[in-house]
């Protein structure tokens, strides 16, 4: 599970701060088979890695994360990916945080994803470096469309290569992205004819 929160700085650079949660009873493991320190990234907080309880992922740990995360900082909306996070999004949503699900479809990502892409080749992306972000860019793959759009996606769907932080980056992108380009509200106004 990841969680990436982004921000615009002062400079023109995007600010990104991470959060993942893995299951403690199988970090071990996940060192192992994913030839990743998991266990030695948690010990690092700067990373951002939360061993959560338990050997599955342990939502409500995840949720009381995400809501001290938004008490320590101005949020302003949450995108979530719709397929899996429904209980979450409602529990979230039943604190007070504007919750938007962000559709996973090559369409919906392909702004997002090259804004990305922009960001990075012009060095206005700042992630502090964060290995498990570095990793799993390391792992993600360009897919485009017939029609031209594209996504992150892992290499093959067997793999046990992860981009979920890179996917949760692109949504966060979407969303802040489009609330800066958002056109103010305009005034009513009254036509009589």
């Amino acid at each position: 599970n990841a969680f990436v929160a982004v921000s615009r700085g002062a400079d023109d650079v995007w600010d990104v701060i991470c959060r993942f949660w893995i299951p403690a009873d199988n970090a071990a493991k996940r060192d192992v088979s994913e030839n990743v320190p998991w266990t030695q990234w948690a010990k690092e907080q700067k990373i951002g890695v939360c061993l959560t309880p338990g050997d599955v992922a342990d939502y409500e740990f995840i949720r009381r994360d995400i809501l001290a995360f938004c008490k320590e900082r101005t949020v302003k909306l949450i995108a979530t990916d719709p397929h899996n996070s429904h209980y979450l999004s409602q529990q979230l949503q039943a604190e007070g945080i504007k919750m938007l699900g962000f559709s996973q479809s090559a369409s919906s990502m392909n702004p997002s994803t090259k804004l990305l892409e922009t960001l990075v080749s012009q060095g206005r992306l700042r992630t502090n470096e964060n290995p498990v972000l570095d990793w799993m860019a390391a792992n993600a793959t360009v897919r485009e469309t017939s029609d031209g759009y594209i996504k992150i996606v892992k290499p093959s769907s067997h793999s046990s290569a992860r981009v979920d932080g890179i996917v949760a980056l692109v949504m966060a992108l979407g969303v802040a992205s489009d609330a800066e380009l958002a056109p103010a509200p305009v005034a009513p106004e009254i036509f009589v004819l």
